[in-house]
């Protein structure tokens, strides 16, 4: 069972540091490995670099993380218990696709017929990060093609959808973001209006002109920095259950990629997420 890492900084079928540049061409679309194991069967998986430092780690079956150095191959063995899908990550940011590096490693029962294919299902995520920016865009559209240009919707999901699973952590999933103008207390659609607006043109939250009475501007400007804080300083997720493995998944701290105008432009956009026709 081979499991790498390709030129491209992705995870992969195949990993020859020889053949790389011509198996994974820029125009290549691409789509995780997953390993099929079965219950009681032991698998042998071998891990190569061709770029710089990645880690391996899938929590619920216990494997790593594993520091998988160019130049320098990992082995190990796995005896796989129990039945059913697991995730599998990077958890060294290893560079601007590494946000996108996660796949699943599928477990089938004794007597389960092995799928076609070891590709992940679903489409490749894509190559956000090579995303130019838009020409002339308005500042809350410059916060969307921020959002995947850096990569957040590979955990945040699309649109600020939330969904993508973080085990160990409390709840189990990675916050969705669609919610932002109420998690600000901009309870109105006017107040979210205005004040995404404002923000995204480079006004002081606390300065927002033509804010409607019917909102707390004080309160929302606060909110709105301690969001803005949270991006640009990161934050440790906490284990749901202590004696389990850490959570795969850590909210990076964005200070040295991410300008504060880039910031409030991506929390800006964030704020026009909210539906308020379904609540």
């Amino acid at each position: 069972m081979l499991v790498g890492v390709t030129a491209a900084g992705v995870w992969a079928e195949q990993a020859d540091a020889d053949h790389a540049g011509a198996l994974f061409g820029p125009d290549v679309d691409l789509a995780a490995a997953r390993p099929v194991l079965r219950v009681g069967q032991a698998a042998y998986f071998q891990l190569r670099s061709v770029d710089v430092l990645h880690s391996f780690y899938a929590p619920e079956l216990g494997i790593g993380p594993f520091d998988v150095l160019p130049g320098r191959e990992v082995v190990f063995r796995v005896l796989p218990e129990q039945e059913g899908s697991f995730s599998y990550y990077c958890t060294a940011i290893c560079g601007d696709p590494h946000y996108a590096m996660r796949g699943e490693i599928l477990v089938l029962g004794e007597d389960d017929v092995a799928p076609g294919s070891t590709a992940a299902p679903g489409p490749w995520i894509g190559r956000y990060w090579q995303k130019p920016e838009p020409a002339e865009a308005d500042p809350i559209s410059r916060g969307e093609w921020l959002y995947h240009r850096v990569g957040c919707h590979t955990c945040h999901g699309d649109r600020g959808a939330g969904g993508v699973p973080n085990f160990n952590a409390a709840g189990g999933f990675v916050p969705s973001l669609d919610g932002m103008a109420e998690r600000l207390e901009l309870f109105e659609p006017e107040e979210a209006e205005v004040f995404s607006r404002a923000v995204a043109d480079g006004a002081e939250p606390e300065e927002v002109e033509g804010f409607p009475d019917t909102g707390d501007l004080e309160r929302a400007a606060s909110l709105f920095r301690d969001a803005a804080d949270l991006i640009r300083n990161g934050r440790t997720v906490s284990k749901k259950d202590p004696g389990l493995p850490v959570p795969p998944l850590d909210m990076p701290a964005w200070s040295s990629r991410l300008e504060d105008a880039d910031i409030r432009q991506i929390l800006a956009y964030l704020i026009t997420l909210q539906d308020w026709e379904g609540e």
